[in-house]
C-alpha cells in the first residue's frame, strides 16, 4: 500500500514567551511512534517533515500526499481561531499562516491530527526512550504489524476523521518533556492498550482506530487540564476506521 505520512511543526520563534519546546519533542516521539510496529511500522521515506515551514512548501508537500492510498497528517505548534464557527488556522511561522482545512482537501482515505490552541484571536496574534521501551515491550512482530495495518486500511470505507487537540477557543497544554498534552495522551494510551491485551499475536492481530485512541487520549486530556482542554473528534457518522495503533 502507498502510504504516507506529513508531520508539520511550529514551536514559535526562539526566545518568543509563547515558544513551546514541547512541539519539537512531539515531531522525535511521533516519528519514533510511527515507525513502531505498534504505529504501523511506517518507513522513513514514508515520513515527512516540515519544520515551520511556509505555505508554499505546505501546498507542495500536500501534491504529493494526496497522490498516496492512505496519507497522515499531522500538525503540532501554533494555532487559533477567528471565530467559534470558522476554521482551525495553523501558524506555520512568523506571518505565515494556513486555513486547516487544507489539510482536507482532495483525499480519499486519511487522518488529520491538530494539536494547536484554537483561541479566538485575530490571524496576527494567532520522551523518546520511554516509548521505544514500551514499544519492544510488547514483542510485536513490525512485519506482520505493518502488514495488519494496511490491511486494515484497505477494508475501510474512503473518508477523513480529524483528530483536534482542544475544541474552540481552548488553548492546548505542552509539556517541554513529554510534548502536546493531547499528542503525548493519544500516543501513551495506545502504548497501554496495547499493553493490556491479552492475547497470542501468533494467533490473532488486534487494532486500535484513531477514534478510539482519541477517546481515550480525550478522557485523560479532560482530567490531566483540570477540564480546561476538551479534545474533539470529526469523522463519519458510522463504518470500519482507520487504524492507530496495531498489534500482530
Amino acid at each position: 500500500m502507498n502510504r504516507q505520512a506529513l508531520i508539520i511543526a511550529n514551536p514559535g520563534e526562539i526566545g518568543d514567551k509563547h515558544y513551546c519546546e514541547g512541539v519539537n519533542k512531539d515531531v522525535s516521539l511521533y516519528e519514533t511512534f510511527l515507525r513502531s510496529p505498534l504505529g504501523g511500522y511506517w518507513q522513513g521515506s514514508e515520513i515527512s517533515v516540515l519544520r515551520r515551514p511556509s505555505k508554499v512548501q505546505v501546498r507542495a508537500a500536500m501534491r504529493d500526499v494526496k497522490q498516496a492510498e492512505y496519507s497522515l497528517v499531522i500538525f503540532c505548534g501554533h494555532g487559533g481561531m477567528h471565530s467559534t464557527r470558522g476554521p482551525t488556522i495553523l501558524h506555520l511561522r512568523e506571518g505565515e499562516e494556513l486555513n486547516s482545512e487544507e489539510l482536507a482537501e482532495n483525499t480519499t482515505k486519511r487522518t488529520v491530527i491538530l494539536d494547536c490552541c484554537r483561541e479566538i484571536a485575530r490571524p496576527s496574534v494567532l520522551a523518546k526512550a520511554a516509548l521505544d521501551e514500551a514499544v519492544k515491550a510488547l514483542r510485536a512482530d513490525p512485519i506482520q504489524c505493518r502488514l495488519f495495518y494496511d490491511s486494515s486500511i484497505e477494508k475501510c470505507p474512503s473518508g477523513l476523521v480529524v483528530l483536534f487537540g482542544c475544541s474552540a477557543g481552548e488553548r492546548a497544554g505542552d509539556d517541554s518533556q513529554r510534548g502536546g498534552r493531547y499528542s503525548f495522551n493519544l500516543r501513551d494510551s495506545t502504548v497501554e492498550w496495547a499493553d493490556s491485551l491479552n492475547i497470542d499475536i501468533t494467533r490473532e492481530s488486534r487494532d486500535l482506530s484513531v477514534v478510539e485512541a482519541h477517546e481515550r487520549a480525550a478522557r485523560s486530556v479532560i482530567s490531566g487540564s483540570g477540564g480546561t482542554q476538551h479534545p474533539v473528534i470529526q469523522k463519519p457518522r458510522s463504518g470500519k476506521y482507520f487504524p492507530f495503533g496495531v498489534v500482530a
